[in-house]
Parts: C-alpha cells; sequence; structure tokens
C-alpha cells in the first residue's frame, strides 16, 4: 500500500497556477479543480444577487416598469372572428357524427 501514490499515473498533481495553467485539457484532476472553482464562483454570486435582490424589495427600494397598457389595443376583424366560429362549429358537428358511431352499408349476406 504505500507504494500506492507513487505510480505515475497515480499521482496528485501540484496546483500551483502555473503548473495548472499548463495541465487544462491534458490532467483531469486540474480540469475538475477548475470546474469546481468555477461552480464554487458563480453558486456565491447567485447566492449574493439573490440577497442583495431580496433585500432591496424588503426596503421598499426596488420597483418595477410600469407598462402603459392603454395605448396598445389590438383591433381585430370580427368577420374573421364569426368565420372562426362557424369553422369550429362544423368540426364539433363532424366530431359528434363520428361518436355516434359508423353508418355504412349493411352486410348483404345477412
Amino acid at each position: 500500500m504505500p507504494n500506492l501514490f507513487k505510480k505515475k499515473f497515480m499521482k496528485v498533481p501540484s496546483t500551483s497556477f502555473s503548473v495548472m495553467f499548463r495541465e487544462i485539457g491534458r490532467n483531469a484532476f486540474v480540469d475538475w479543480l477548475i470546474i469546481l472553482i468555477i461552480n464554487i464562483v458563480l453558486t456565491t454570486l447567485v447566492i449574493l444577487f439573490g440577497f442583495y435582490l431580496y433585500w432591496q424589495i424588503s426596503t421598499g427600494n426596488y420597483t418595477t416598469q410600469e407598462t402603459v397598457s392603454g395605448t396598445n389595443n389590438k383591433i381585430f376583424n370580427e368577420k374573421d372572428l364569426d368565420t372562426i366560429i362557424d369553422r369550429f362549429k362544423g368540426k364539433q358537428d363532424n366530431s359528434t357524427q363520428a361518436k355516434s358511431g359508423y353508418r355504412g352499408v349493411s352486410d348483404p349476406s345477412l
């Protein structure tokens, strides 16, 4: 067991920054270490931003932008709406006829 970490492929590499940047993409340990550091930094930033936003909202300093809804009234054509309603009524009639059962030619051998 004492020889376990003396093998070349089992050695934990040096983690100095100069060695670390040369080993990116070549050494899995260094890659995972960089991924871990980046994740810790990003998680810390997201948590701090969440606390800052909560503090702003709780103290009343955060205000949202109000949109003016009265100026953007959309006008639609009632004739087009009536044609769409008629089409859906036709589809509903076809659906109820299909649900009532098959009314095909009766078997002549009976």
